[in-house]
């Protein structure tokens, strides 16, 4: 059976994906084809080129349960790709390399208040206090216009693909957050077309540059560097630890599944939802 193209497979992922999700499937899809060259999509090369991954050399410092936890996600997109080919039974029984479960990484509420002192600027504080108190994620950040800013929060475009109609999630923010990101606007004598007109790769130099300049800021797992999400991560995580309740944040972060907030709060996905406490919002 032929093999499905990219192009096919990218029409067929973009029916129920975000454009990010696809964007990395389509990433991982063309690294399997380029390493089976001319041949068709067998269990043999699938398994071969998980063979690969594990045992490639990397760059120094990769763990090798990096390296387990990586080859584990590309099984799981090419067998997507095969049950996008009605071929999803013959890598039924091909299991994914095994990797313990990481705690999403964060840092304290104090250091947060550390790196916002250290900021210099209306566009640093806006840009921090997006991705922290709002639980934006970057790309989300440089979609935003400064239509998008209103009296209580920020409409953030959605991910999902629209035909013709465009669709946004509210997300409710600090008055703190509002002025900052005001503050910003007001210095422009026309307001930019987006909010920041630059690249996710800009605003994670931002991110570098402030949490250099706190000095000292490592993440609970002692990771030196603070990426972007790794405000959301402590966004999420300092509301459960305030006794939030759990569909809350599930709502707030914009979670389509709930174990995947039982992940950034630290809670077991086999948890009985029954036990865990629900105090109201705070």
């Amino acid at each position: 059976m032929a093999r499905l193209s990219l192009n096919d497979f990218k029409r067929r992922l973009e029916r129920r994906s975000s454009p990010g999700t696809v964007r990395m499937y389509i990433f991982a899809i063309k690294k399997y084809l380029e390493f089976i060259g001319g041949a068709e999509p067998t269990r043999d090369n699938v398994e071969l080129y998980i063979d690969y991954l594990l045992k490639r050399k990397t760059k120094p410092g990769l763990e090798e349960e990096s390296k387990r936890r990586t080859a584990s996600w590309h099984l799981a997109v090419i067998k997507r790709y095969f049950k996008l080919m009605g071929r999803h039974e013959e890598l039924e029984e091909v299991e994914a390399p095994s990797f313990v479960e990481r705690d999403r990484d964060y840092v304290t509420k104090t250091d947060i208040q550390r790196i916002m002192n250290a900021c210099k600027t209306n566009g640093e504080r806006a840009i921090i206090g997006l991705l922290y108190g709002g639980a934006l994620r970057n790309g989300e950040v440089i979609q935003l216009t400064p239509a998008s800013i209103t009296d209580t929060g920020v409409d953030v475009p959605t991910e999902k693909k629209r035909q013709r109609t465009k669709s946004y999630d509210f997300v409710p923010l600090d008055k703190m957050v509002i002025g900052w990101v005001r503050a910003y606007i007001a210095e422009y004598d026309k307001p930019p077309e987006k909010l920041f007109p630059v690249s996710t790769e800009t605003i994670r130099d931002i991110v570098t540059r402030v949490t250099n300049r706190a000095g000292g800021v490592v993440t609970v797992t002692h990771h030196l560097h603070v990426t972007p999400h790794t405000f959301r991560h402590s966004r999420i995580t300092h509301m459960a630890q305030d006794g939030v309740n759990l569909y809350k944040i599930k709502e707030f972060a914009r979670h389509r599944d709930i174990r995947t907030t039982m992940k950034y709060v630290h809670i077991r996905a086999d948890t009985d939802l029954g036990d865990i406490p629900m105090p109201e919002w705070v």
